[in-house]
């Protein structure tokens, strides 16, 4: 897998997720980016869980899984945005 961007959640705070998140789809959109990889680390689950449920609510993306070997494994999560 080769990711147009990349997006690391690990210091941010929880209560700007949604945001940060929500504005990084919009921009890699409009600049035709295609896959995404967004890293939410391993921890507890709680952030992967909620980023998923945003994901999933997004209009912009086509579909989500987690990335190969290597790129994070459970702690991050490939965003494919529609248009690819």
């Amino acid at each position: 897998m080769i990711f147009d961007k990349t997006l690391d959640l690990h210091n941010i705070n929880p209560q700007q997720i949604e945001f940060e998140l929500e504005s990084f789809l919009k921009h890699s959109y409009l600049e035709g980016d295609h896959l995404l990889l967004v890293i939410t680390g391993k921890g507890k689950g709680i952030m992967h869980r909620e980023v998923i449920r945003i994901l999933k609510r997004s209009k912009l993306v086509k579909k989500i899984e987690t990335p190969l070997w290597g790129y994070g494994d459970e702690g991050a999560i490939a965003v494919w945005l529609l248009g690819c």
